[in-house]
């Protein structure tokens, strides 16, 4: 029998916004904007409640400026042995993708779009053998700014990002190296998509400008 209180449940669910959101590098204020999302509106969700921090996470997030994609966040959670009480066959990130879509129908919750050189903080970031100089990084923008008007690459945001990065590391030419399998690990993207991006890169001499 279920013996918990609305109280326990209520910390409980709070509790893992803020694993998950310290987890994901997102500041207090983003934080702080998840903890309102469910308290706001966690009485709506109860089918799939245990799942609505992450989807607080992933809108708090975006409202912050600081995104952090759904992949992003179903990677963390997968990797976590505490956070959920379903079955390792459940699919976390259907669970997820619902209640996102549920929340963001919610009466005041306008999320703009994501560019892809707002990922880039944070993916340098994970990336210890990285070096963050300001060259690195407003490389990896101007490979952004001319990517996006390419067709041909994955419309991912965060896949281009961090192709871009990658291509930028090698520009630089500095004894730092990233590999798609780190950037797969970081984002929770397929590290063939950055294969691919890559390869797209280089047979269309896509270069920054």
């Amino acid at each position: 029998m279920d013996t918990e209180t609305p109280d326990n449940e209520r910390n409980d669910l709070l509790k893992k916004v803020y694993e998950i959101g310290h987890g994901l590098d997102l500041s207090e204020d983003a934080l702080d904007k998840a903890v309102d999302l469910v308290e706001a509106y966690r009485d709506q969700f109860k089918v799939y409640e245990q799942y609505l921090p992450a989807a607080a996470v992933h809108v708090a997030s975006r409202l912050n400026d600081e995104p952090r994609t759904q992949k992003m966040i179903v990677a963390y959670l997968e990797a976590q042995d505490n956070l959920f009480t379903a079955d390792k066959d459940e699919d976390i990130s259907r669970y997820v993708r619902e209640d996102v879509k549920k929340l963001r129908k919610q009466e005041g919750i306008d999320l703009s779009l994501v560019r892809s050189t707002e990922y880039l903080d944070y993916i340098v970031r994970q990336l210890e053998n990285v070096e963050a100089s300001d060259d690195v990084v407003e490389t990896a923008e101007k490979y952004c700014e001319a990517v996006e008007k390419y067709n041909g690459l994955s419309r991912s945001k965060v896949a281009i990002a961090g192709s871009c990065l990658k291509a930028a590391v090698e520009e630089i030419g500095r004894e730092h190296s990233v590999t798609t399998a780190q950037l797969a690990d970081v984002t929770g993207m397929n590290r063939k998509t950055f294969e691919n991006n890559l390869k797209h890169f280089r047979e269309n001499e896509i270069l920054p400008q």
